[in-house]
């Protein structure tokens, strides 16, 4: 199965660019906007609620390309792509290993059934804020200690590998402290309040996406919101369906 999918990825994938897909380059427009937000943000005097907002809205679509990179990495480069990575790192609070885990190996392998991290039935099926509230903290939680788990065995099996994404953990913890150091209430705001927000609805977003939902239809295993504005901002994140019947597929196609 896996070979083929390797066959599929490197049909699309046509040789002589060092971007992969060109619809990246949206994803890289989207990831210099955001940090343009942030730098310009910094630098003014007051903290601006309307830019606070923003900013979490931002992190949720950096939170797509996060996904995205996860599956389907934007560039042929190792080296591009681990620049990408720590990149998407310090927009966002958590980087592309986190979501082999918990995203690539878990969420496609069970897709709501038992076994799911982020199954949105554990709570029972009724359809009310209790059970969505419950979902989201259970998934944050198991989230966290899968990928931690991740991170460990990593780091006694492919020292190397594992070293890496350590790197990422620790260039974030210094990027949040420096920030902290410099002006709390700046780093609350600007950095530890969106990059919470994007953490939490994006596990949010698989109640919709799945609750009550028939795992066992590959046809009607999820919701698909198909908004333009939405998928033009969160890169076509709400055709849930096909990403779940190939997840090969980039997000443009």
């Amino acid at each position: 199965m896996n070979a083929r999918f390797d066959a599929i990825r490197a049909a699309r994938r046509p040789p002589g660019r060092l971007l992969c897909f060109v619809a990246d380059r949206w994803s890289l427009a989207y990831l210099a906007t955001a940090t343009a937000l942030f730098i310009v943000h910094w630098h003014l005097a007051a903290i601006h609620w309307p830019l606070v907002l923003l900013a979490c809205a931002m992190t949720y679509g950096c939170g797509c390309i996060l996904h995205d990179q996860a599956h389907l990495p934007m560039w042929r480069s190792p080296t591009c792509n681990l620049i990408t990575e720590c990149w998407i790192v310090l927009l966002r609070g958590d980087g592309p290993w986190s979501w082999l885990p918990t995203h690539i190996d878990n969420h496609h392998r069970f897709a709501n059934r038992a076994g799911d991290l982020v199954r949105t039935s554990r709570w029972g099926s009724a359809d009310h804020l209790g059970t969505w509230v419950m979902a989201i903290v259970t998934g944050l939680a198991l989230y966290v200690l899968a990928a931690l788990r991740f991170l460990w065995r990593t780091l006694r099996r492919r020292p190397r590998c594992g070293a890496i994404l350590l790197g990422q953990v620790c260039l974030y913890a210094g990027f949040v402290t420096t920030a902290w150091l410099s002006d709390p209430s700046k780093a609350l705001w600007l950095i530890i309040v969106p990059h919470g927000f994007g953490l939490v609805t994006m596990v949010a977003t698989a109640y919709p996406q799945h609750h009550r939902c028939d795992p066992d239809n590959p046809w009607r295993m999820a919701r698909d919101f198909t908004g333009r504005l939405n998928n033009l901002l969160h890169f076509n994140h709400g055709f849930h369906t096909v990403h779940h019947l190939d997840r090969t597929l980039h997000w443009s196609e």
